[in-house]
């Protein structure tokens, strides 16, 4: 399953609709825009603050994307933004980037802006990852529970078996 998972994501067209999918999904598609969008926030905020120019800024920072769909956004957002367009209306058309982000973008300075939208996106995925982990514990303990209960059927059942027989 985990090289058939490997080589179905070398295949572009496919990649990028799981990619697509993984956005769509409940609890990943939120992480996954707010783990993007986090990291989007931060590297604009750190190239700006640098002196790099916001065209090229925000092309490098699609670049830093890890879903499909949110890098093709921010691509074409670079290409709005160079043809005289606002940061923040490419991004909000779209819909994907979370909401908090984008307003903050569209109001105020920057940097300074750009750092408390980081900020901000990187509490939401520390928060959504620790109520993940809160969900999973108690499906593990269950799945061992399980895992336990058969191995005990596997020697007991035999036992008995052997018992009846005498």
């Amino acid at each position: 399953a985990g090289l058939a998972w490997h080589w179905l994501r070398r295949n572009p067209r496919v990649r990028y609709a799981l990619d697509r999918m993984a956005l769509r999904l409940p609890l990943l598609g939120s992480l996954v825009t707010n783990n993007d969008g986090a990291r989007f926030a931060r590297t604009l905020s750190v190239l700006l603050s640098s002196g790099v120019n916001m065209v090229p800024a925000v092309t490098i920072c699609a670049r830093s994307a890890s879903n499909g769909c949110i890098r093709e956004l921010l691509e074409h957002t670079a290409e709005r933004v160079r043809e005289g367009e606002s940061l923040s209306s490419p991004l909000g058309e779209a819909g994907i980037l979370p909401p908090l982000l984008v307003h903050l973008i569209a109001n105020g300075e920057l940097t300074k802006m750009l750092d408390t939208a980081a900020a901000a996106q990187e509490r939401s995925v520390q928060t959504q990852i620790s109520v993940m982990l809160g969900l999973i514990e108690p499906l593990l303990i269950l799945a061992m529970g399980t895992v336990v209960f058969v191995i005990v059927l596997g020697i007991l059942l035999p036992i008995f078996d052997m018992n009846q027989l005498i």
